[in-house]
């Protein structure tokens, strides 16, 4: 479960955690609209672009920091890039508005 401890309220009933290569490569990728958030762990800070290439439908990223703390939250159509302007240890995928906004703190 994702929850938005700055409000206290849930921001998705499933998770799925990304820590592999794989999974991390593949994220939302030739799937169905899914009422999950897909949370990808990364070791250290990172400033990696990020893709929707072959994901069929808009989607919601959230970029967190160690502490788990919103640094943006960015709306992505399909088959475009996202050049984020700071390091990240987290990052989210939904399918959906997340109920969070910058500098809220998550926790799963």
């Amino acid at each position: 479960m994702l929850i938005n401890k700055t409000t206290n309220t849930i921001v998705a009933r499933k998770v799925k955690i990304c820590r592999s290569f794989l999974a991390k490569t593949v994220g939302l990728m030739f799937h169905k609209k899914s009422d999950a958030a897909y949370i990808f762990v990364f070791d250290k800070p990172k400033n990696l672009a990020i893709h929707t290439f072959f994901v069929f439908f808009p989607i919601y990223i959230m970029l967190l920091d160690k502490r788990k703390k919103i640094l943006c939250i960015k709306h992505l159509k399909p088959f475009k890039v996202f050049y984020p302007n700071s390091n990240f240890v987290y990052f989210i995928e939904t399918c959906f508005k997340p109920k969070a906004k910058v500098g809220h703190l998550l926790d799963w």
